[in-house]
């Protein structure tokens, strides 16, 4: 069925603010039902933190005004933040600061504020701090292995030694959320590397987020620093690797390379990569090039291959593997260069985004940048890599949206199949694809051969699977790269590899995540492009989930979701238009704290029985920009906006109620209301800032209906004035695409005096309403 009628923007005057109660709960925290005899616990935590003294009390002497940090682990029933022992855990004994993993605290511990605390535990003068004994599980020192972020001494002592033979550690500071305390930290810790004659640079462009490069360090340096009670973290910064080799492409691509027309406004890229040679094929669409690599030092293939499908993946792979035709942009920025003659370690490369971000913004107005580049250090199960935070703060601050390749699981001998086999993590996801502002984009076959690996439209072997720290969604999207087969120990792509440029302009083909993720970029600048009407990066993201879907074709649909994310994104053409038996709202919003948000919200006549039951599919996406903090380890995402679809109720009495169609809590089978806190976040959308979900009602009793959007804040983090902005598209569509749902759903959105407009394509307003 066509698609020629515009989706539907609803405006911001259509909503209600609702007061909300704070659903933290009223009257304190409650003690829990404990399997174990109170004052045994009381004594084991006092027991503890007195051995601890002991233990650390070398650190109290060394640097008497500088808090060593502590853990507190919770019970794994007393996560939510309703059950944070505050009242244990407060400025006059040892305050929270942060968390480690899930469930696990970081506490500021004094010598005097250790004392205070073991006489609060000992007798405590409240059920409010019963309460909060219960909640404690045990407290520990920080050990040597979390400070080595889970390395061996010995691995960080090789690892961190580069081609100069100099070592280079990667430092980061306690930040104990009190600016005289993190002054005496950071003063203590240079005047420690000064005396040692070593050198300490603060690579990162925000105050708030400092990364010391630390040059020079031996190995009783290290240990050193391992003890010293001001540092957090001390490991190294990982080189970037690109593949070189290629395959000609054997059946001859005839087309002609179009050139951009004067005066014509097209869609732009920013490409981090190795660059593309001035005498190319590309050359004529790329707008600008800056380069901090020699030219004596470039590989310009991979750049070359990357820009190519960037600009016109179409054109070089047809429209079934790339299905828009627009051409695209590029701003060439050159900062990998030849691995042969010179590397790109990870701090080089934050200084060289620190150096042309600010300067290519300035001149350019660029949303959308692809940087198909990964460390291969897989991430974290409970805690987000340093590089990925500081991509999600260069985000927020230039408004811009980073596409990020998943990363490459490699193995010649125990390639993964599909069905997957289990190999142990070997093929997780590769930071810093765990940025949660970015887009991370696996890969699908787009061709297969008798001996392929996988099939047609199956994850293919290398693509780096999901989950992203803390279960967020990632990848969360999968597009076309090449397929492979293995014969006689070798790889090999030929026919069946996705196509693009080499540094010379032949046609080649080629593998990898990284030659997906450009393609997700392309969906993202069109779509910027197209929507001449102001919409949020939310919104381009969310369109983007919106409309991508998994391949029909891919078996075990229960176990796919950490492969393919939500999906391979449908043509732009197909996102910004509906037929008559669908139609796709938009509402890009914003929602302070304390209050819910309510939009009135009305059915399809056409799919509506006379006893007022609904049939039909009902598809929801929300995107929102939650704030973030590094200080909170594996709670790093500090809100959540929660969406579901309501129908009113009234009882007998006259009483008025709302009760949940659908909401982001059918991401689970189950009912999570029943589930503690770790559940919920392991199975339901808890904590994350892009949900989707959607239902075909087959008969479901509905009265009047409204959207409701709540926010959730983590425990200690006060929004103020400052509001969580948030974008989410519903969609509701015919099964049978009969139904005149377009007409009937405008038509009641006007009865209720609803204000919407219809979304501009380029400068044009493609319909009337």
């Amino acid at each position: 069925m066509s698609k020629n009628l515009p989706i539907v923007s609803i405006r911001h005057e259509n909503m209600q603010y609702l007061r909300e109660n704070d659903r933290r709960g009223r009257g304190g925290p409650k003690r829990f039902d404990i399997d174990f005899d109170f004052s045994l616990h009381q004594e084991k935590l006092v027991s503890e933190l007195s051995n601890i003294e002991k233990d650390i009390d070398i650190n109290f002497e060394k640097y008497p005004n500088v808090p060593t940090v502590l853990k507190a682990k919770l019970r794994n029933k007393a996560w939510a933040k309703s059950h944070r022992p505050t009242y244990i855990f407060e400025k006059r004994t040892c305050p929270i600061i942060g968390l480690n993993n899930m469930g696990e605290l970081l506490i500021s511990a004094t010598k005097s504020g250790i004392e205070k605390l073991k006489s609060k535990i000992s007798d405590p003068t409240s059920q409010v701090q019963e309460a909060n004994i219960t909640t404690i599980e045990d407290i520990s020192k920080i050990e040597e292995k979390d400070k080595l972020m889970g390395l061996s001494f010995d691995d960080l002592i090789i690892r961190s030694e580069r081609k100069d033979n100099e070592r280079y550690l990667k430092v980061i500071l306690f930040d104990h959320q009190d600016d005289d305390i993190n002054g005496i930290v950071k003063s203590n810790f240079l005047t420690w590397i000064e005396e040692q004659g070593l050198t300490a640079d603060n690579i990162s462009s925000f105050d708030e987020f400092p990364i010391w490069r630390v040059k020079g360090a031996s190995e009783s340096h290290l240990k050193e620093m391992i003890s010293n009670p001001a540092i957090k973290t001390v490991s190294y910064f990982p080189s970037f690797e690109q593949v070189h080799s290629k395959n000609l492409k054997s059946d001859k691509i005839d087309f002609e390379y179009p050139a951009p027309k004067s005066g014509e406004e097209y869609p732009k890229i920013a490409v981090v990569d190795s660059g593309i040679p001035e005498k190319h094929p590309l050359n004529s669409w790329v707008i600008d090039r800056v380069s901090y690599v020699p030219k004596n030092y470039q590989n310009n293939f991979h750049g070359s291959f990357v820009g190519g499908l960037a600009c016109m993946g179409d054109k070089l792979n047809g429209v079934g593997i790339c299905p828009d035709e627009d051409t695209i942009q590029i701003l060439d920025v050159v900062i990998v260069p030849d691995e042969t003659k010179d590397s790109l370690y990870e701090d080089i490369f934050i200084e060289r985004l620190n150096d042309c971000i600010p300067k290519i913004m300035e001149q350019y107005d660029i949303s959308v940048w692809n940087m198909s580049l990964g460390f291969k250090n897989p991430v974290e199960d409970e805690k987000f890599s340093s590089l990925a935070i500081l991509l999600d703060k260069i985000q927020d601050k230039y408004g811009i949206i980073i596409s990020l390749p998943s990363g490459n699981y490699e193995n010649i001998d125990n390639q993964r199949t599909w069905p997957p086999q289990h190999l142990n993590g070997a093929d997780k996801l590769q930071a810093p694809a765990d940025s949660v502002r970015a887009i991370s984009v696996g890969a699908i076959a787009c061709s297969e051969k008798p001996d392929s690996i996988v099939k047609l439209n199956h994850p293919t072997s290398y693509s780096c699977r999901g989950y992203g720290p803390t279960y967020i969604v990632k990848p969360e999207i999968v597009h076309y790269s090449g397929n492979l087969s293995i014969s006689d120990g070798k790889i090999s792509c030929n026919g069946q590899g996705i196509c693009s440029f080499d540094e010379n302009g032949q046609i080649v083909e080629h593998l990898g995540t990284s030659f997906s993720c450009p393609l997700g970029a392309r969906t993202l600048a069109i779509l910027k492009h197209k929507l001449a009407s102001k919409v949020s990066n939310n919104m381009i993201k969310a369109l983007l989930i919106h409309n991508s879907h998994t391949p029909t074709n891919i078996e075990l649909p229960k176990i796919v979701n950490p492969y393919t994310g939500f999906g391979k994104p449908d043509s732009v053409e197909n996102i910004l238009n509906c037929s008559d038996s669908e139609i796709t709202m938009l509402f890009d919003d914003r929602i302070y704290k304390g209050h819910n948000l309510s939009y009135p919200f009305v059915w399809p006549k056409s799919l509506t029985t006379e006893d007022g039951k609904c049939k039909g599919n009902l598809r929801m996406t929300l995107v929102s920009k939650v704030p973030l903090d590094e200080k909170y380890g594996s709670e790093y995402i500090r809100a959540n906006v929660e969406v579901a679809l309501q129908t009113k109720h009234t009882d007998d009495d006259g009483t008025e109620h709302w009760t949940g169609l659908i909401s982001d809590e059918l991401y689970y089978e189950g009912q999570l209301t029943e589930l503690y806190e770790e559940e919920r976040i392991k199975q339901g959308y808890k904590w994350k800032p892009i949900k989707r979900v959607e239902k075909q009602f087959m008969g479901k009793s509905i009265d009047e209906l409204r959207i409701n959007v709540n926010l959730l804040l983590r425990d200690g983090i006060d929004t103020g004035i400052i509001p969580v902005t948030f974008a989410l598209v519903v969609t509701i569509s015919d099964p049978e695409g009969s139904a005149p749902v377009y007409n009937d759903v405008m038509l009641g959105l006007r009865d209720k005096n609803v204000i919407t407009d219809p979304v501009e394509i380029g400068h044009k307003l493609q319909y009337n309403i």
